[in-house]
């Protein structure tokens, strides 16, 4: 599976990398490119918060390309690349974990959990860095930032501590967002960031571990949410429907 970090300038300067760009055929819209997921691919766009341009540690926000779901690192430290990524895997794994059992979408025991780890770590993830600022998921990035300074009489960044960076997030992702449908549509989606990554967590990282059934998919497995032209399979919002009433 490709994972696209989509990094932006701040995030970039304060990692001290280089990055290239995605390359544009028509030398249009450079550095600001749409980046999409797919059922082959998830891209993120992260960027950093910071109190100075010197600063060691920062406030990284990550959010996914489709589901807007985004993800607070708070505090972090200067990492390598290579551990930025593990450290997003982790933070989306344990995600993926928290919505599946809490949604009712699968059995809530061990031995489930420990199937959807094993699918999430025997997946294959090559992570492709890039220096781009898909400006209508940038718009949700912003949206995140003011979230997080509004909580900080001094307008700080770098004032949460993990687990209020993660209360935070999760209060975020519950909330109603809109963005278009695809990059040529008029037409604004409404929806959950919440419920779109747990569909999307489910199809890939739950396989076999469905107790129902669903048309045009394999015993066992859950629906691709990815629309295609051949296919007629929306969403499976029913799991969003058991989320929010456990939740509350």
């Amino acid at each position: 599976m490709q994972i696209l970090i989509g990094a932006s300038n701040a995030f970039i300067k304060w990692m001290g990398i280089d990055l290239p760009r995605i390359p544009s055929n028509d030398g249009k819209r450079i550095g600001v490119q749409t980046i999409s997921s797919s059922p082959t691919s998830v891209a993120w766009q992260c960027h950093a918060l910071l109190e100075h341009s010197k600063a060691q540690y920062a406030t990284i926000i990550a959010v996914e390309a489709r589901s807007r779901f985004c993800i607070i690192f708070s505090n972090l430290p200067k990492l390598s690349m290579g551990d930025f990524d593990q450290h997003l895997k982790d933070h989306w794994l344990r995600n993926v974990l928290f919505m599946s059992h809490q949604s009712g979408a699968v059995t809530d025991s061990q031995e489930i959990g420990h199937k959807i780890v094993q699918q999430f770590n025997n997946t294959v993830m090559d992570f492709n860095w890039v220096k781009n600022t898909d400006l209508s998921v940038s718009g949700h990035v912003s949206d995140v930032e003011q979230w997080i300074r509004s909580g900080s009489v001094l307008n700080r960044a770098n004032h949460l501590s993990p687990p209020e960076a993660n209360e935070l997030a999760y209060h975020i992702n519950t909330q109603r967002k809109k963005a278009k449908q695809h990059s040529s549509a008029k037409k604004m989606a409404i929806f959950i960031p919440v419920a779109r990554l747990l569909d999307d967590g489910l199809f890939r990282f739950a396989k076999g571990l469905s107790g129902d059934r669903y048309p045009e998919t394999k015993l066992g497995d859950f629906p691709n949410p990815y629309p295609s032209l051949s296919s007629t399979i929306s969403s499976n919002v029913v799991f969003l429907e058991h989320f929010r009433k456990n939740k509350n």
